[in-house]
């Protein structure tokens, strides 16, 4: 009976370590590629005006959402198979389906007022660009899920990091050299989607080109589309409505407002946003890998999740705790003094982000269990929240007393609820135990709420320059994951790991 229980605990052990070490492979180039972006934008910010931004960010918003839904979520399928010839069929099946898409975008933008409608006439000369950038965007997913069924990890955070360098190269001196109208823009983050799918691409031809020569005839597709049919019936919709939910609003923001206050909501969205690609896109990747593992072999999921929801609070709230505190200041000390509303929108949209951050960390739980038709629901919810705040507040905004910071507000709290409920809703769905958890993670709530309230009176009490507000806050950010390093061996695996496994992965 001992030796029983101590092999489940080694096997408990040997998954947390695989998960960090994958996890952390990720997440490390995610971060490197965020802090390469984030490293330029002090210089882009003073290069670009804000309604150059607003322009620019709705256009490729428009693109994340078509990107997203080409291979009709087929493409995410390809982790589940326990046999390669059915994996490479649906990776098949989401080409033949992206590029269906591809020639109906061009349909659509030829025969339609699109460019009225989202009152694009001065970036009219690229919209051409739309359905090609969507098709390299859908490759991009269709290869990530490929190379994360074979563990190949360090494919995608290399094809992550690589793409940062020659497109944080080009705005940058294309910006100083006056080159900095919206189409210039975007041309310039161009390279940003055309590298890493061919990234991967090389490696997939050099690596599994064997796909090619298994036989897929139609009716092998046509059973797999049928096998794996709640990828379109609901993850499709799902996933649809949730890009909508948060794309949609930076889209619409210019046509509801005004392009210099949608630069400033898009800015404040996106520089937010680095955390949750950063920490939760990359660990959702790999829970949705190590969690199909688990059911397929009809074991609990639920260590596996909690585990991942204590990392994600431990590692992700304090940024956006700091952020909530000195948002304006934080912005017009890294990207000049022009973008202190956007600081402002921020220090509102982090409540947001934190429940973001959480389910986006936990979203492949839905498909794992096949309960996609939830997600559906609940995404349908956000967009039809988030987009309906929007459009009624640009309606009060044009009355007296009513301001689009009081509209982001709003946003902000609509969207944090939208976001806890498909938390609360995988927790119900794995059976998580949340007295556990938050004894696992009692004692540093506290840390962070004293780190917090630390910030507050410091920032209350002295009257101190902008700048010395964010070094501030930057050293209360250095203490705490100075204290979370040596006191939680999980998250130091999470770091050692990256550089063994990023080494074995080579």
């Amino acid at each position: 009976m001992n030796i029983s229980k101590k092999g489940r605990r080694r096997n408990l052990a040997n998954r947390e370590f695989s998960f960090f070490g994958n996890a952390s492979i990720l997440a490390s180039g995610s971060a490197i590629a965020s802090l390469i972006s984030l490293a330029a934008e002090p210089i882009a910010s003073r290069l670009f005006p804000p309604e150059v931004f607003g322009i620019v960010y709705a256009f490729y918003s428009l693109i994340s959402i078509i990107g997203l839904i080409m291979c009709f979520r087929y493409e995410q399928a390809i982790v589940l198979p326990d046999n390669h010839p059915d994996a490479a069929g649906l990776l098949k099946l989401g080409s033949l389906l992206l590029f269906g898409w591809i020639f109906v975008f061009y349909l659509f933008i030829w025969t339609t007022k699109m460019v009225e409608w989202l009152e694009w006439d001065s970036i009219r000369q690229v919209v051409w660009l739309l359905p090609l950038l969507s098709g390299f965007m859908g490759f991009w997913y269709v290869f990530i899920s490929w190379f994360t069924r074979k563990k190949k990890f360090i494919h995608i955070s290399i094809a992550s990091v690589l793409v940062q360098i020659p497109q944080v190269f080009l705005i940058i001196i294309g910006g100083y050299l006056g080159y900095n109208t919206a189409i210039h823009l975007i041309d310039y983050r161009v390279v940003g989607i055309l590298i890493p799918p061919l990234f991967l691409f090389i490696f997939f031809m050099i690596q599994d080109s064997w796909i090619f020569k298994l036989k897929h005839r139609a009716k092998d597709l046509l059973r797999l589309a049928k096998r794996y049919k709640k990828f379109p019936l609901y993850e499709f919709w799902s996933i649809m409505m949730s890009v909508v939910a948060f794309n949609g609003p930076v889209l619409l923001f210019p046509v509801l407002f005004d392009a210099g206050s949608a630069g400033h909501f898009s800015k404040a969205v996106y520089m937010l946003y680095v955390i949750p690609i950063m920490i939760g896109n990359s660990f959702s990747q790999v829970l949705f890998q190590q969690m199909a593992e688990l059911k397929n072999k009809g074991q609990s999921t639920e260590p596996m999740v909690r585990m991942t929801i204590k990392s994600i609070i431990f590692i992700g709230t304090i940024p956006l705790i700091l952020v909530s505190i000195a948002g304006p200041e934080i912005f017009s000390v890294l990207l000049g003094p022009r973008w202190e509303i956007a600081g402002q929108y921020s220090q509102f949209l982090s409540i947001w982000l934190f429940f973001l951050l959480l389910s986006t960390s936990l979203h492949s739980a839905y498909m794992v269990f096949e309960k996609q038709e939830i997600a559906l629901v609940l995404n349908f919810m956000a967009v039809a929240i988030r987009l309906g705040i929007l459009i009624i507040c640009a309606r009060l905004v044009k009355q007296e007393g009513f301001t689009i910071v009081l509209t982001v507000v709003i946003f902000s709290i609509g969207s944090a609820l939208v976001n806890l409920a498909k938390v609360m809703y995988i927790g119900h769905l794995i059976k998580l135990r949340l007295l556990s958890l938050f004894r696992e993670i009692r004692l540093y709530l506290f840390f962070m709420i004293m780190v917090a309230g630390i910030y507050v009176l410091l920032k209350q009490m002295l009257s101190m320059s902008d700048l010395v507000v964010f070094f501030t806050g930057a050293m209360l950010g250095v203490i705490y994951y100075t204290v979370l390093l040596l006191t939680q061996p999980a998250i130091k695996k999470l770091i050692l790991s990256s550089v063994s496994k990023g080494k074995s992965e080579r």
